[in-house]
């Protein structure tokens, strides 16, 4: 259960960060009336309440029953999902605004120019606290060693966020730096469409990566991480009989839950049942130290 503490005590730092960025960015929009502040805020909110949906699936995934006898864990992809998604729709609404107000700027010229002013300090908290945040989140997934789905979900958010927020300061820099009268004048009024536009070009690859995997999960897909073979298949080669040897060793991941099939073959015809079982139960003991939520199987080769 110290996995599941830890994840709680992390979304719970999330909910507070979200809420303030929030609060800051409804305050920036009312003096403003930047759109793309409205929609930081906007989106804020929803990662706010997104992590106390989070908390509440955190605690209740790990609950076994007749029906799900290893927990529920299912529902942790289901919310990398949606977090992805939600990362997806907030890169997909900034491009389709910044090419509309370059295709307005172009057409008409008619593009308010922008008051930046009240924007700075808040852009300079949301980069801050963004990226705070997915150092934090990845920094406590790791002490869990890489096995919390929602913690890798909440990093990567607020890693696009910081990113964002990284090219809103870059257009208020340049929008500082130049002259209403000068060559660069259009930087005034669709700067920070341009720099939107650029970002969301390299932020898609994180949230389309976060979904991909989360699909493995959720379709019991082997895992593509090596780390998690090159952590646990040693510990079963090491502690399996001496007539015993490991062909094939499958790792599953679903959320918290890890399900590892390994397949045996033996160099003796006659097989002690006793060695075996004595064998699994130390391979689970030595398991349980870092994955608490696991399911081994062993099977054995019919050659």
């Amino acid at each position: 259960m110290k996995q599941k503490r830890l994840e709680q005590q992390t979304l719970i730092v999330s909910i507070l960060i979200n809420i303030s960025l929030g609060v800051s960015a409804f305050g920036v929009y009312a003096q403003t009336e930047i759109p793309a502040v409205f929609l930081d805020a906007y989106f804020s909110l929803i990662a706010a309440i997104s992590s106390i949906v989070a908390i509440l699936i955190s605690r209740y995934s790990v609950r076994s029953s007749e029906v799900y006898p290893y927990g529920r864990f299912v529902l942790e992809p289901l919310y990398a999902v949606f977090k992805s998604l939600v990362t997806i729709s907030l890169l997909l609404i900034a491009l389709s605004q910044s090419v509309a107000i370059l295709y307005t700027y172009w057409r008409t010229g008619d593009v308010d120019k922008l008051n930046v002013t009240p924007v700075i300090p808040y852009i300079m908290l949301m980069i801050v606290l963004s990226f705070g945040l997915s150092i934090f989140a990845r920094y406590q997934n790791r002490k869990m060693g890489g096995a919390s789905t929602i913690l890798a979900a909440d990093s990567r958010t607020a890693f696009v966020d910081g990113l964002m927020a990284i090219g809103v300061a870059v257009g208020v820099g340049l929008f500082l730096l130049v002259n209403e009268q000068g060559p660069l004048s259009f930087v005034l009024y669709i700067g920070d469409a341009i720099i939107s536009l650029i970002l969301v070009m390299f932020a898609w690859r994180t949230p389309v990566s976060l979904l991909k995997n989360s699909f493995i999960e959720l379709s019991s897909g082997i895992t593509p991480r090596m780390q998690w073979r090159e952590q646990i298949q040693p510990v079963i080669e090491q502690n399996l009989p001496d007539n015993c040897f490991l062909t094939t060793c499958q790792i599953r991941k679903i959320g918290m839950f890890i399900h590892i099939s390994v397949m045996l073959d033996f160099t003796e015809s006659v097989v002690s049942i006793a060695a075996l079982r004595t064998s699994k139960h130390n391979i689970e003991q030595l398991l349980s130290i870092n994955y608490p939520h696991y399911q081994l199987d062993f099977i054995v080769s019919g050659d």
